[in-house]
């Protein structure tokens, strides 16, 4: 199932339902034992409740036709169209179907036509922070605002800057770090990473580009898949390009930016808090050779604490630079600005752990050292908006109507 879907389905959740009132539910449902075994504790809020039935029933194979039924059975007080709901998601299985032998090269594209306008109260409210106060975002839900840019179609989610505490905390056995205060300007990054779907633009747009290497490989290469199979210098080719396509500044994040967002200022270990992950919130633990990515946004419990998505689990992510030499680090002391080294080392720092790792390598602080030129099936990248130039405001206050 890929997010579109899934989302569609837990909104329909919670327009239906207290928690009180979806914990019954699920209580007369087949299989009913095993689902309420997998489901969070009494004091979980509706829509982490929501999010974790939804992914219950796909385990258990019960997220079809009868679920729709069983909702109209219980004759809800609220006003809720829920034929309308399961005929869009009856069109996007059948269209998601009717993609698989086509592969990346379907145009398939699964949305809820209105789902949009619902309300998004999964979102969680980011900071209001922005690189450049004239460019316009739109708002979600809660008042968090996004940034779709019009070529790929990337989301883009605020975050505010600040100070925070980067790095391991004392016994970590990975060299060079321990932690440090570092301050950060405002910026944007991605909500997921890079998909297959996104990427195509590029090499549509630049012929003469390589593909990834697993492009062709079902495994790898379902639109909504993060990209993987691309190396530092591939990933870094494309911001490069994205950045002359809007006239904006496009990048790789720098492993501080890309560690804030996945801890915010409370130095949480994962991006939803200090709770071990699980099935719910991260996809880890598989085995490598049999396993792949899961479609990006699948779950909808991993946000970090300003909205992004995927930040520990599925594919690791290449950031900006190397900070593989501690000595590049000694001189930021406490209130100091992080930057990225200009030159471009061998070995670059990769954050975010994938499907096959387990639980401490999902770690918001966890860090890998990977060759540039490695091209793996468990690594992928998102990008981050640096800024957005003066002149450039007037086409992002246009650009900012578009929804994806």
């Amino acid at each position: 199932m890929i997010w579109h879907e899934k989302r569609a389905i837990c909104e329909l959740l919670q327009s239906l339902f207290t928690t009180d009132e979806l914990r019954r539910f699920v209580a007369v449902l087949p299989q009913s034992r095993s689902l309420i075994n997998g489901l969070p504790g009494g004091t979980a809020s509706l829509a982490a409740l929501s999010v974790a039935v939804v992914d219950a029933l796909e385990r258990f194979g019960l997220l079809d036709d009868n679920l729709f039924e069983h909702l109209e059975a219980e004759r809800p007080k609220r006003s809720t169209d829920i034929a309308a709901v399961q005929a869009a998601w009856q069109r996007a299985v059948a269209s998601r179907r009717s993609d698989r032998d086509g592969a990346i090269e379907s145009d398939h594209d699964t949305v809820f036509p209105g789902m949009d306008d619902l309300g998004e109260s999964w979102l969680p409210t980011a900071s209001t922070g922005a690189p450049d106060a004239a460019s316009t975002r739109q708002t979600m839900g809660t008042g968090t605002r996004i940034f779709v840019e019009p070529v790929a179609q990337i989301r883009f989610l605020p975050v505010p800057g600040g100070l925070f505490a980067m790095g391991a905390r004392s016994g970590s056995t990975q060299p060079g770090q321990h932690i440090r205060q570092t301050r950060l300007s405002p910026y944007w990054l991605a909500e997921t990473p890079v998909t297959n779907r996104q990427y195509r633009t590029f090499l549509t747009a630049r012929s003469e580009t390589s593909e990834p290497v697993y492009w062709r490989d079902q495994r790898f290469n379902r639109p909504q898949q993060p990209v993987v199979g691309v190396n530092w210098y591939e990933a870094k080719e494309f911001c490069r390009w994205l950045s002359e396509e809007l006239g904006l500044v496009i990048s790789l994040p720098t492993e501080a930016q890309w560690e804030f967002a996945a801890r915010g200022t409370d130095g949480r270990d994962y991006p939803w808090g200090s709770e071990p992950p699980d099935s719910t919130r991260a996809y880890f633990g598989e085995r490598w050779n049999i396993a792949c990515p899961r479609p990006v946004a699948s779950l909808l419990a991993s946000r970090g604490p300003f909205g992004h998505l995927d930040l520990a689990g599925n594919v690791m992510e290449w950031c900006l630079g190397s900070h593989g030499i501690d000595a590049a680090w000694q001189n930021h002391g406490p209130g100091s600005v992080a930057t990225e080294p200009e030159h471009e080392l061998p070995d670059i720092s990769v954050k975010g752990g994938a499907y096959g790792d387990g639980p401490s390598e999902l770690r918001a602080a966890y860090r890998r050292m990977i060759h540039a030129t490695v091209a793996s099936p468990a690594l992928g990248f998102r990008v981050a908006l640096m800024r957005v130039p003066a002149q450039a405001s007037q086409s992002v206050h246009a650009l900012g109507s578009n929804r994806e």
